[in-house]
């Protein structure tokens, strides 16, 4: 499967389980043929990773991704 890569349009803080800072999202990859979010790219400052969309939510009310253990909470991505 190709994906297309998109940036965001701004860069969003990540945050763990716990609440924890782990790095920034400025970019997503998306699925072409669906337009559908697949992963969300995680960048550190040693790494950047490739995060199942699946197992992250948007908090809107403090506009961050936060890592989840299951599926999210159905939240779609919208600025």
């Amino acid at each position: 499967m190709s994906k297309l890569e998109v940036s965001l349009d701004h860069a969003r803080l990540v945050i763990g389980l716990q609440g924890q800072q782990l790095g920034l999202a400025r970019t997503a990859e998306l699925d072409p043929d669906t337009g559908v979010v697949v992963q969300l790219n995680l960048e550190t400052r040693w790494q950047r990773i490739a995060i199942p969309w699946r197992r992250v939510t948007f908090l809107p009310e403090r506009d961050v991704f936060q890592l989840t253990r299951s599926g999210g909470n159905g939240r779609p991505y919208s600025p």
